[in-house]
C-alpha cells in the first residue's frame, strides 16, 4: 500500500499548481491585467505609499538615526550632508517589506505599489542641519539653494525643511547644492542704528551713488567709533538729557554733515547734498543673508 506519510492530497496539488501559475502571470503580466490590478488597489496602497513618501523624506524616523553622536552637531553648528541613496533604498525597502510574505505578494507589489516598482519620484540628495539659536530666534529662516554660482545660478527644490527641536532645523535638497544662502525673512527689512562688538551704537554705511543703498562693505559711521559711537551726535531731549539725534543741517557737529562728510571721503559724490533722503537710505537694516559655497570640482 502506498505510504501515508509521502501521500500529498490532490486538492494541495491543485492549489499549489495555481498559485504557481498565478505567481508566473503576475511575473509578467499582460497590460490589461497589469493596468487593471493596479486601478483595483490604487485606493488600497495609497496610505502605504504615502507614509512611505514621508520616510524617503526621513520623516518618522528617530533622532539618533540622523545624529548619532552629539559631538556630530554641537550647539551653533552647521552641518551640509549628502544623502545616501543606497541607505535610503534599503530603509524604505525595509519598511515596505514588513507586507511581503512571499512571491505572490512581491508580484502583486511590483504591479501595484510605486515604492516596489522603483519609480517614486521625490528624492534627496542632499542636506542641511543646524543647531543654533537662529532656529529659534529667526522662524523664518530663508534656506535656498543653488546649482551653479554667481549671477548663472540656478535654484535647486527643498523638498522638507523641518524643525525637530527648538534650535535644531532639517533642510533637504533635491540636488546637490552649490551654493546654500541663508537669509532672513523679507518682512525683516527695518529702520534704526547699529551696534557694534563693543556695544556702542554706529550706522552701517550704504551707497548713495548708483547702486543706491548697496551697503559699502566693512564701513560704518563714525570710524574710528570711538568711546561714544553715535552718542556723540546726540542733543538734549526737553528733560536735558542727551537722547536725540541731531539732525540739524546747519549744526556743525550734527549728523547729517558728518554722516555726509565720511560718504563723500569714501567718494560717494552725491553726498554733497546730504540731507534726510540720504540719512534714510543710511538707517535701512535689511534683512541679513549669509552664503555658503561649495567649491568647484578640480
Amino acid at each position: 500500500p502506498p505510504d501515508p506519510a509521502r501521500h500529498v492530497p490532490t486538492a494541495g496539488r491543485r492549489g499549489a499548481g495555481r498559485a504557481a501559475r498565478t505567481a508566473a502571470l503576475l511575473a509578467d503580466p499582460p497590460t490589461a491585467l497589469r493596468i487593471a490590478l493596479a486601478g483595483h488597489l490604487a485606493e488600497d496602497a495609497e496610505p502605504v505609499t504615502a507614509w512611505l513618501r514621508e520616510l524617503r523624506l526621513l520623516r518618522n524616523l528617530p533622532f539618533p538615526a540622523l545624529v548619532p553622536d552629539e559631538s556630530a552637531l554641537p550647539a551653533e553648528s552647521l552641518r551640509v550632508f549628502y544623502v545616501d541613496p543606497g541607505w535610503l533604498t534599503a530603509l524604505v525597502s525595509g519598511a515596505a517589506g514588513i507586507a511581503i510574505t512571499g512571491e505572490l505578494d512581491t508580484a502583486v507589489a511590483r504591479i501595484a505599489a510605486p515604492w516596489a516598482r522603483g519609480d517614486e519620484a521625490v528624492t534627496p540628495r542632499a542636506g542641511v542641519l543646524i543647531r543654533s539659536a537662529l532656529v529659534r530666534e529667526c522662524p523664518g529662516l530663508l534656506v535656498r539653494p543653488y546649482e551653479g554660482h554667481g549671477a548663472g545660478r540656478k535654484p535647486i527644490a527643498v523638498l522638507r525643511q523641518d524643525t525637530l527641536g527648538p534650535d535644531v532645523l532639517l533642510v533637504l535638497f533635491e540636488r546637490v547644492p552649490d551654493e546654500i544662502e541663508l537669509a532672513e525673512p523679507p518682512e525683516g527689512l527695518s529702520f534704526g542704528i547699529d551696534t557694534d562688538r563693543e556695544g556702542r551704537r554706529t550706522i552701517n554705511l550704504r551707497r548713495v551713488d548708483a547702486p543706491v543703498a548697496r551697503e559699502i562693505t566693512d564701513e560704518a559711521f563714525p570710524n574710528p567709533p570711538g568711546p561714544d559711537g553715535l552718542d556723540a551726535h546726540l542733543r538734549p531731549d526737553p528733560a536735558g538729557r542727551p537722547a536725540v539725534l541731531d539732525l540739524r543741517p546747519s549744526a556743525e557737529a550734527g549728523l547729517l554733515r558728518a554722516l555726509g562728510a565720511r560718504l563723500t571721503a569714501l567718494g560717494q559724490q552725491a553726498a554733497a547734498d546730504f540731507g534726510p533722503a540720504g540719512l534714510a537710505t543710511q538707517l535701512v537694516n535689511a534683512p541679513l543673508r549669509q552664503l555658503i559655497t561649495r567649491e568647484p570640482a578640480r
